[in-house]
Order: C-alpha cells, then structure tokens, then sequence
C-alpha cells in the first residue's frame, strides 16, 4: 500500500518539485497551496505523513501542527 503525504507549501516551484521527487518514489501526494481546509483534508484523505511551510500567508505551520494533533 502506498504511502501518503500531504504538502502544503505556498510556492508553486517548491510544492510541485516536492510532490514530483515524492511521486516517482512512490507515495500517494496530495499538495496544497494553503492551509484554510486541512482539517477536511486530513479527515477524507488520511495521511501518513504532513510536510508544511512554516511561514504561510493565511497560517503558519506551527499553526497547522496544532489544529491537526487536536482533530
């Protein structure tokens, strides 16, 4: 079963390197650009693992850490 991964990064050039290195080693990605419906996010698609931005327009990710440990 394949792994999944969530990105949320709000660069476009990093968000879709990341997701194309993780892709062609075989895990299912799913990126974001922002992260104002992760919660509904997390809960449909179930990740393995996250990898945020830290500094983010809308929410940072410490921010984002937070809420996802909480729901």
């Amino acid at each position: 079963e394949m792994k999944k991964i969530v990105i949320i990064e709000d660069d476009t050039a990093i968000r879709e390197s990341l997701s194309e290195i993780l892709q062609l080693n075989n895990y299912e990605v799913l990126s974001i650009d922002n992260a104002l419906e992760i919660a509904n996010i997390i809960e449909d698609f179930r990740p393995d693992i996250l990898i945020t931005d830290i500094i983010m327009p809308d929410k940072d990710g410490i921010e984002i850490i937070i809420e996802i440990r909480i729901t």
